[in-house]
């Protein structure tokens, strides 16, 4: 545990040092990186040795790492307008509007905006700090924040769209709460999507944090979200046409939210009734482990007890047989008097 550093999601200090390097799931580089696993909401933390950032995201060069490039990936952005695609089917049970205020936040380009407004009546708006990608979204129709000048107006949206990007923040928890505050009421519905700390490499130098399913929502709890859905997600197939090898079922966790919007007494009692549902959890893990220990001491101790019957069984024939033997043997010393005297 470093006492100067913190979890990026739930701000614990309760972490421990973590390296793994493995042909398909390689770690950071020990000499850049410090990896940390937070043993309270199951997450990874990275952090550069020297505290830096790695990307200036304003600039565009995590996209822009090549000098002559055209000025959207055209393969890639094909997985990000099926990306849209599976957002829609697992969102659109829950979408009751006709039109809907729309955020893609860290939407880039607008294609997985795009392909969402095909199937739903968007008035959306994509927020980014890449200047070209948002260049881009205005051309296809779209509004545009440019979040490094701009902030993100309060109470006006009711989809709001956060895919791949929590990893990439350096307090993911700051931009969820700045989301929270933008969604318009409690029927509004967030869709975040981060890679699986069980399905996805740890070598990406862009990603800051890497999420479990548990810790995901645990993220959600803290910032007020009432989880209508989660799970596992894959990237589209057609990635691996393009040289990504990393496509699984249970590549990406995936979460379906709304926000909880109560006073803060209210707050106080959902908060007080899920650590009381948490300690009532641990109580049924720590009975239910009791219970295991009962019964194996208890086919033990029938082992014990059957076997000192036996024992006991033994030892009680063992003085029947010696008491035998001893009639026998008074019976024989008896004879023996006799014929002495004869």
């Amino acid at each position: 545990m470093k006492s100067n550093i913190l979890c990026r999601v739930c701000k614990s200090e309760n972490l421990n040092r973590f390296e793994y390097d493995h042909f398909f799931f390689r770690g950071k580089k020990n000499n850049k990186w410090e990896n940390y696993y937070c043993a309270d909401c199951s997450n990874l933390s990275h952090f550069t040795a020297d505290k830096t950032t790695v990307f200036d995201y304003s600039s565009g060069d995590y996209r822009n790492l090549k000098k002559i490039e055209p000025p959207f990936s055209l393969p890639w952005s094909t997985v990000t307008y099926l990306r849209g695609e599976n957002i829609y089917n697992k969102i659109k049970q829950f979408i009751s509007k006709e039109t809907l205020s729309y955020l893609d936040y860290g939407g880039y380009n607008g294609l997985t905006a795009f392909r969402l407004n095909q199937s739903l009546k968007l008035e959306g708006t994509i927020a980014d700090l890449d200047q070209n990608g948002l260049k881009i979204a205005r051309a296809i129709g779209f509004d545009t924040i440019n979040l490094k000048d701009n902030k993100l107006q309060k109470g006006k949206y009711d989809l709001v769209t956060c895919n791949h990007v929590l990893e990439h923040l350096i307090h993911p928890s700051k931009t969820i709460a700045e989301i929270y505050e933008a969604m318009k009421n409690e029927n509004s519905i967030l869709y975040i999507e981060v890679p699986n700390i069980n399905g996805f490499p740890y070598s990406d130098e862009a990603h800051l944090t890497t999420f479990s399913i548990r810790g995901i929502e645990e993220f959600l709890h803290i910032n007020r979200f009432n989880i209508l859905d989660i799970g596992y997600t894959t990237s589209p197939k057609i990635a691996a046409d393009f040289g990504y090898n990393f496509v699984s079922d249970i590549e990406n966790i995936y979460a379906i939210a709304r926000p909880v919007r109560q006073s803060q007494n209210v707050q106080k009692k959902i908060k007080f009734k899920r650590k009381l549902n948490l300690l009532v959890l641990g109580i049924n893990h720590d009975l239910l482990t009791i219970k295991i220990s009962l019964k194996k001491i208890f086919c033990d101790t029938k082992g014990v007890i059957k076997n000192s019957i036996y024992i006991i069984i033994s030892l009680l024939s063992l003085i029947d047989l010696s008491r035998t033997f001893n009639k026998i043997f008074s019976i024989m010393i008896d004879r023996l008097k006799v014929i002495k005297r004869k």
